[in-house]
């Protein structure tokens, strides 16, 4: 009896152990399938990752061309051959903006006539090796091209949206995402007769760092990008095919298998404990119920880093730009109005100069949160770039709407931002565009873009809402520097006419100042400063800048006069052989460089430079001066002093405007003539206008005037004369003229 019991036990205990085994099997083969299904699906949410990050790239391509290939001033350039117009806009530039390895212009035959590698000018021939790749894509756009200007009189409208863009293997080895557009104009002009067209191509190499970037962007380590089929071999791999269906290569990385990473931590211990082991199964099926959460939250995640800026939390360029389209989409179905709010930070890069980019990143996000108080559910509020935010408002009655929440948004940034013990202040400028039923997202921003350009251009801290007219004005610009660059290239009607600068003890002049006068029939009345700005905007500003050079030595050389000041602009400094050039030129007319001195306006784009700091300091070591102007008694511009070294600094005219209603300006003055006589510097005061101010400033220690009370800006013949003539002070001068002096 006790057998059969022991034996029936010991089934018993041999069936249990049986089915308990069974039963651990089973829930770990089970266990096992789905954390495999689950490594499963979180490879191909990485593959389907990288894959919309590889489509985004090539996407990338022909927008960042838009800008640059529909252009009048780009379609001239280009047949103009103008060298470094093209550089700075469209060949090299290209590359050292966007990153870009390859960028080559092509002339109406399909010939390099520029070409850039890595952002430097290589010879045209470098673009012989990666024809045979690139004319499949030439070829298609030569024929896309010839098709959609048939029947149509505008050709630059009807090839404005004509590009390629494809995949491409080189004969170097690399693989490279490349896109090919057409230089077209804005309007009927410049006329191109079909099949003329230049062509711009742009490549951006699958190399390191787009691995880099993509892999980072979407959470896929070690990203690597592999040629050929050897991706197969290492790991799971995004095959990159070019549009024929040819596989060039692909990206492969390490997968992230959260599972089976899991099953190896906890394994050992579900052999080891078999009695706990209905328990660790139970477990583990939690925990990989977790895990599958995680993935969802991950792929949640993803999608909001791609449309959702990192620093302030709002909606980035993308999703605004998605939003958009949709917006537009409702307005015209439901047939009302939305308006885009297109806001630039006043004084931004100041906060950032002066106390550093850590208060400048929580500026930006208090701006934001200041922004999205002020709009509503509906709107949509974004950070495009840096310190450019943009407002979607919908359901838009009229202009007032829009007035009304542009009026708000500066009215709520013009209050000081306290930044966990640092304050700033700010402004902003807004330019606004209301939509019309045939407008599209693009017409837009861009009509949001020229009006913001006109806030800033009626002094910032406004908004503008866009008007037809807005567009005239920007083609009046772009007429005016057509007109410009032929008066540089022709060398006559720009003028230069010359200011008096006299001393205080005897009234004898001691130099002059250069202004920019021209003589056109339509641009008279075009004050000089939107001449420069309009040269900066052209890359005109180098030629120019030689060319009153010249004209101003040319004039110093003909006469005694001690010295000749002329203004400079920040731009001039992105030439970095600025000095090396002007030497030359002051060489070439056989005049003392001391008889050179440079203007220059004390501001944000010139502090805390290295390439401005070395200029400066190349051009005083061969004597040309240095003026510093709009001097005030702030600590910048003390450092500014301290930084780069002056031979003398002008006094604004608001310090004159002051004297006689602000008690403390005779001080601040006084205070200013004793700083240069510590610095050891000269102090010229500009704008005089009565007798009065003159002998009060003259009391105070100034000693170097100009302004409409000592004379109006002479014609250079009228200058020589004043010169020759025996006595050239001014009218109250009650002696004779002191030597003439100088730096």
């Amino acid at each position: 009896m006790k057998n059969d019991m022991l034996r029936i036990t010991k089934r018993t205990i041999s069936l249990f152990a049986v089915i308990t085994i069974a039963v651990i099997l089973s829930i770990v083969a089970v266990g096992w399938w789905v954390a495999s299904q689950i490594d499963k699906e979180a490879t191909e949410e990485q593959s389907r990752l990288a894959a919309s990050g590889l489509d985004a790239l090539v996407q990338e391509l022909p927008k960042t061309q838009e800008s640059v290939t529909i252009w009048n001033d780009a379609v001239e350039a280009a047949r103009a051959n103008d060298e470094p117009w093209l550089s700075e806009n469209l060949v090299e530039w290209m590359g050292e903006f966007y990153g870009y390895q390859r960028v080559y212009l092509l002339d109406a035959s399909d010939r390099a006539v520029r070409a850039a590698r890595d952002g430097k000018l290589v010879p045209d021939a470098r673009f012989l090796s990666d024809e045979p790749a690139l004319a499949p894509l030439i070829e298609a756009l030569r024929r896309d091209m010839a098709q959609a200007v048939v029947g149509r009189d505008d050709t630059n409208e009807a090839l404005s949206t004509v590009f390629v863009s494809d995949f491409v293997a080189f004969s170097d080895g690399s693989v490279a995402g490349v896109s090919i557009r057409p230089l077209v104009g804005t309007g009927a002009d410049p006329v191109q007769s079909p099949g003329t067209e230049y062509l711009q191509v742009v490549a951006q190499t699958l190399n390191d760092d787009v691995s880099k970037e993509l892999g980072s962007r979407f959470g896929l380590r070690n990203l690597a990008f592999v040629q050929g089929d050897r991706a197969r071999e290492i790991g799971p791999w995004l095959q990159v095919r070019n549009k024929a269906g040819e596989v060039l290569g692909g990206f492969t990385w390490m997968p992230h298998r959260p599972a089976r990473a899991l099953l190896k931590a906890v394994g050992p211990f579900a052999v080891a404990g078999l009695a706990c082991a209905g328990l660790l199964v139970i477990l583990l099926m939690i925990r990989l119920r977790g895990m599958s959460d995680d993935l969802a939250a991950s792929k949640a995640k993803a999608q909001h880093m791609a449309f959702y800026d990192s620093l302030t939390g709002i909606p980035n360029r993308a999703l605004f730009q998605d939003r958009l389209v949709h917006a537009l989409e409702v307005a015209k179905r439901e047939g009302v109005q939305i308006a885009v709010h297109y806001l630039d930070l006043d004084g931004f890069k100041n906060v950032n100069d002066t106390l550093g980019h850590p208060v400048g990143d929580r500026l930006l996000v208090e701006v934001a949160k200041r922004l999205v108080s002020i709009g509503r559910a509906s709107d949509t509020i974004a950070r495009l770039s840096g310190d450019e935010f943009a407002i979607i408002q919908v359901g838009v009655a009229n202009d007032n709407d829009a007035e009304i929440l542009s009026r708000r948004v500066i009215d709520e940034l013009g209050r000081p931002f306290d930044l966990d013990g640092d304050h700033a202040s700010v402004g902003a400028s807004i330019g606004v565009a209301l939509s019309r039923a045939s407008d599209s997202g693009d017409d837009m921003l861009r009509k949001a873009d020229i009006a913001l350009y006109q806030a800033k251009e009626n002094g910032r801290g406004c908004f503008q809402v866009f008007v037809e007219d807005m567009d005239d004005i920007v083609r009046k610009r772009r007429a005016i520097g057509r007109e410009l660059r032929r008066a540089l290239e022709r060398q006559e009607d720009l003028q230069f006419v010359y200011e008096p600068i006299h001393g205080a003890r005897k009234g004898n002049l001691v130099g002059v100042q250069a202004q920019l006068l021209w003589e056109h029939s339509d641009y008279t009345g075009v004050r000089s400063e939107i001449i420069v700005a309009i040269a900066e905007t052209s890359g005109l500003i180098t030629q120019l800048g030689e060319y009153a050079l010249n004209a101003i030595c040319a004039f110093a050389a003909s006469c005694n006069v001690p010295w000749v000041s002329v203004p400079m602009t920040p731009a001039h400094f992105q030439n970095e052989r600025l000095a090396d050039r002007i030497l030359e030129i002051i060489s070439a007319h056989g005049i003392d460089p001391g008889r050179v001195c440079f203007e220059i306006r004390n501001g944000e784009r010139l502090r805390h430079s290295e390439r401005v700091r070395n200029c400066l300091a190349q051009l005083r070591s061969a004597g040309v001066g240095i003026v510093l102007t709009c001097f005030s008694t702030d600590n910048v511009s003390l450092n500014y002093l301290r930084e780069h070294g002056v031979d003398k600094l002008k006094v604004d005219r608001a310090f004159i405007n002051a004297l006689g209603s602000v008690t403390e300006a005779r001080s601040i003055i006084g205070a200013l003539v004793n700083l240069v006589h510590t610095l050891k510097i000269g102090m010229v005061v500009e704008g005089v206008e009565t007798v009065e101010e003159y002998e009060m400033l003259k009391d105070i220690g100034c000693t170097e005037f100009q302004g409409p009370l000592i004379s109006p800006a002479l014609a250079p013949g009228q200058m020589r004369s004043l010169l020759a003539c025996s006595s050239g002070g001014m009218p109250y001068d009650d002696g004779d003229r002191a030597k003439v002096g100088g730096f």
